[in-house]
């Protein structure tokens, strides 16, 4: 889960940091990096599904005005942005680092959707997050509320159990998001 970004994407890009201490960019011509400092390595993603993955001291030269933006980003998120709320995870152990396909901003809320398919959105007036993932064949459903406490639960479960309204507003609100990308 996305636990701090930053929006410099007129210029630069879109930077993010994650749960498991990955940080990302998905930079103004459209390419990804990704850092896992936990793996020691940087995964670059030109066009998708074309994916280099390099050691982290041994990223191309070619590379090193974009790898320069990365660590901008990072070191401005490590050292000035509040976290989100989310207890640190386990880095992914399947290799392939999870890259920010699209983001949509509106005046209410940040929706980010990830290469894996999952998604997160950014409520921004009382900062709470709702984030769609899946896990063993199921679809979960994450909540932050504004005391940056979180739960989880199978999508299913909330079907047949009913939805709190605050949380059923805000799944309205991303299904409205998503139909507008």
């Amino acid at each position: 889960m996305v636990t701090k970004w930053v929006d410099y994407s007129n210029k630069y890009g879109f930077g993010y940091l994650l749960s498991d201490g990955s940080t990302g960019v998905l930079l103004a011509d459209g390419t990804h990096l990704v850092l896992c400092p936990y793996h020691q390595r940087v995964t670059y993603c030109a066009e998708a599904p074309q994916v280099a993955s390099f050691p982290q001291r041994e990223v191309p030269a070619s590379l090193s005005i974009k790898m320069g933006i990365l660590e901008f980003f990072t070191q401005y998120m490590q050292r000035r942005l509040l976290e989100g709320g989310l207890q640190p995870t386990s880095p992914g152990s399947s290799g392939e680092e999870l890259t920010l396909r699209h983001f949509a901003k509106s005046d209410e809320a940040l929706l980010m959707v990830f290469s894996d398919g999952s998604l997160q959105v950014n409520f921004y007036h009382d900062r709470t997050k709702v984030a769609l993932s899946r896990w063993g064949g199921e679809t979960l459903l994450t909540f932050v509320d504004g005391q940056c406490q979180s739960a989880t639960s199978p999508l299913d479960a909330l079907a047949r159990e009913g939805w709190a309204p605050p949380l059923r507003d805000r799944m309205v609100y991303t299904l409205h998001m998503l139909h507008c990308l």
